[in-house]
């Protein structure tokens, strides 16, 4: 017998037995691939960890140049320098050494 002969009433509840049998087999498949999947995890070796990477610690250096204008800029002397530093000139900038 065809789907032809059937009604559209029977389809429909043929369809909805159909679906939800096959939403109970996809449950069960995946139940077993939960299963399986925590059997092996289970025979997997552990990991062994790795030592912490140790974190570069950022040594401040004194200050070599003071703007001149404004005491509270400084210069290291290492990277590019400030604007204030070459508009005032490097020699009188530098900070003198006392000590």
């Amino acid at each position: 017998m065809g789907y032809a002969a059937i009604t559209t009433d029977e389809l429909l509840e043929q369809k909805r037995q159909i679906e939800s049998e096959l939403l109970g087999r996809i449950n069960e498949e995946l139940q077993n691939i939960d299963a399986r999947r925590a059997e092996l995890l289970a025979m997997k070796p552990a990991k062994p960890e790795e030592p912490a990477k140790k974190k570069r610690v950022k040594s401040s250096r004194p200050a070599k140049y003071r703007n001149p204008s404004n005491p509270e800029q400084t210069w290291t002397g290492l990277g590019k320098p400030p604007a204030w530093v070459d508009v005032v000139g490097r020699e009188s900038c530098l900070i003198s050494k006392e000590g």
